[in-house]
């Protein structure tokens, strides 16, 4: 049966003036009430005001007793400031789900209603677990704002109308649990984006060792079926050089890897490179070619790889005598790299280095001697006088001065480069046998020939040692030494190693590459010494025609050429012929390298000689008026 019972809300207040001299006056941030119905801001000691809402709340506690049997909150096995705490921040359970977790916690309770709890818990379920709760809410701002408005809902759902409560919602509930545990749930978050965070980097390093395993499955695989041509059963007795390996790579890397285009360039310009050093310049510049184009595409111009394809091809192309090309890339790819990497960048400055190279084949030596005295000055400031690409830079500038003459400058600097690649990288390296090689030229130019002979033959004999009797440079030295022996009037010897230099350029270099026709150029002149002039005209006349194709009538070797054709058809007494070509020569020289050149003395020395045969000695004394006046 009902019971009467006093209860205690939590405590009364005096809300405009003191009651009386014994009357306690409840201050801000007092804990005073009954633990188990006072309110969270009565448990609170941060001085919140008290007021009304805080009957509200305790009027829910005793509901929420009458309808369950039980408070909303276990408090009485806590201690009090745990209470306080709890009262603060644990928000009280559904009505329906309390019964189902507990069941009915009074004996009046547990007498009457124990065998129809399924059936309470439905009836609870709704809207009087949302006005109980509504009343049991932590902010008070969401609690019913008088008894009266708490009261009016109940009559609400006892005549089964709509009530004003509501359960609150999932957002609202988890920013009140954040709010109560800040710290811990600024733990927890930073805790899952640092998982978050590693899972991400964790799978985007397992993409790339995956990229990188599969790229490394397929060159793998390319370099094993690459030498596979050296499996018996397909060599089938034969010796494999490295020429037929490479062939068959190239072939298949057109295919076999267009999947990946990136390993795809990287191996063809490997392959680029191994060909060039083998002096297989056509197979060298074809993949290189390839290789640039494909970087292009997929990495862009201004990729450093993309720059290095491009670098190659410019050498690659001075090999065969494209220069005008060569220049144009190398050009390119000087602003390329100081736009990259700024204007004394290590790769700027190897960029220069190709471009002088072009220039000086181009025959435009001042233009070449300011490029690579530009590129020489940043070398030694930045990288210092023993780094490669300055002893490179000063091994090119010594060919600039001597291509100009400026033979006493030009040996000295050969020396000492000679020697310090000697002292510091051995005899028979290719950069020594390179510098000894630029020395033997200008030594022959200097008309020191017993000295260049020797040098020569130092340097032919390493080549052939390292480098094999048919790579370009040792043919370059072949070439070099013949025509040293041909200063010395040794001309059966000259002419015999001629001959073979000459065959052998043309199979590996071609018919018109420059060295090949310097080589024909420098064998009319021999056979013209030995008398064998039908011979040495056939052979000049084919060399002018095609160096006049090639590089122009104002290159170096095109005026050599003009003169070696015109001193053949002087000694054939071809003097109407001669006296043509020569003054041509003459003209071209002095236009192109001014009066006190000795190539322009040379062409002028010929020319009066061919007027002295003739029989016009009087303008055999000063063919550089009648030149003018032409």
């Amino acid at each position: 049966m009902p019971v009467p019972r006093i209860i205690d809300f939590g405590v009364a207040k005096a809300t405009s003036q003191r009651l009386g001299a014994d009357t306690i006056y409840t201050q801000l941030g007092a804990v005073i009430g009954t633990l188990g119905y006072m309110s969270p801001e009565q448990a609170d000691s941060a001085g919140q005001d008290i007021d009304t809402r805080s009957d509200v709340y305790s009027l829910g506690v005793v509901l929420y007793e009458l309808l369950v049997g039980a408070q909303p909150l276990n408090l009485n096995k806590l201690a009090y400031d745990e209470g306080l705490r709890s009262l603060r921040e644990d928000d009280a359970p559904k009505l329906s789900t309390k019964l189902r977790a507990s069941g009915p916690q009074s004996d009046a309770t547990a007498k009457n209603r124990s065998t129809d709890l399924p059936t309470l818990a439905r009836q609870l379920h709704g809207d009087p677990d949302a006005i109980v709760l509504k009343a049991l809410e932590k902010d008070r701002k969401r609690r019913y704002a008088s008894p009266h408005e708490f009261a009016d809902d109940l009559r609400r759902y006892l005549r089964d109308e709509p009530v004003s409560a509501h359960s609150p919602s999932t957002a609202y509930r988890a920013r009140k649990y954040i709010r109560r545990h800040r710290v811990g749930v600024a733990l927890a978050a930073t805790a899952v984006l640092l998982l978050l965070a590693f899972a991400v980097t964790e799978a985007f390093q397992l993409r790339r060792i995956r990229r990188e395993r599969d790229r490394a499955d397929r060159i793998s695989n390319f370099m094993t079926d690459m030498f596979k041509v050296s499996d018996p059963s397909q060599a089938r007795g034969n010796d494999i050089r490295v020429r037929e390996v490479l062939d068959k790579a190239s072939t298949q890397i057109r295919t076999g890897l267009a999947q990946d285009p990136i390993v795809q360039s990287q191996l063809m310009q490997v392959m680029g490179t191994v060909y060039k050093e083998l002096g297989l310049f056509p197979q060298s510049e074809s993949l290189t070619r390839q290789a640039l184009a494909i970087r292009t595409q997929v990495l862009g111009k201004n990729n450093r790889d993309t720059l290095r394809s491009m670098d190659a091809l410019a050498t690659e192309l001075n090999e065969e005598s494209h220069y005008a090309e060569s220049e144009r890339l190398a050009r390119e790819e000087i602003e390329a790299n100081r736009r990259l990497d700024g204007p004394e960048a290590r790769s700027t400055v190897a960029s220069m280095m190709t471009r002088g190279v072009a220039l000086a084949d181009l025959g435009r030596y001042p233009d070449a001697e300011q490029q690579n005295r530009q590129a020489l000055e940043i070398a030694k400031r930045k990288f210092g006088p023993a780094d490669e690409l300055t002893k490179s830079l000063s091994g090119n500038l010594a060919i600039e001065l001597a291509y100009q003459g400026k033979f006493a400058d030009a040996e000295k600097a050969f020396l000492e480069t000679f020697e310090m690649n000697r002292d510091s990288l051995g005899a028979d390296h290719v950069a020594t046998l390179r510098s000894e090689g630029n020395l033997g030229a200008t030594l022959l130019q200097e008309k020191k020939y017993a000295e260049a002979e020797k040098t020569f033959r130092d340097v032919v004999e390493g080549e052939r040692r390292v480098l094999g009797p048919e790579h370009p440079t040792t043919l370059l030295s072949d070439g070099n030494l013949a025509l040293t022996l041909t200063q010395e009037q040794h001309y059966p010897e000259a002419e015999s190693m001629f001959r073979q230099t000459l065959q052998a350029k043309r199979n590996k270099l071609g018919p018109e590459h420059r060295s090949t026709l310097v080589t024909a150029d420098n064998l009319s002149e021999v056979l013209r010494f030995e008398g064998k002039l039908p011979e040495a005209e056939d052979l000049a006349r084919q060399t002018l025609e095609a160096e006049r194709r090639t590089l122009g009538n104002d290159h170096s070797d095109t005026q050599a050429a003009m003169g070696a054709l015109g001193e053949v058809l002087t000694a054939e007494k071809h003097y109407p012929e001669a006296e043509k070509i020569l003054l041509e020569a003459y003209a071209t020289r002095l236009r192109v390298l001014g009066h006190d050149d000795p190539d322009t003395a040379e062409s002028g020395l010929a020319l009066g000689e061919c007027y002295a045969l003739e029989g016009e000695k009087g303008r055999g004394i000063h063919p550089i008026e009648r030149c003018c006046r032409a």
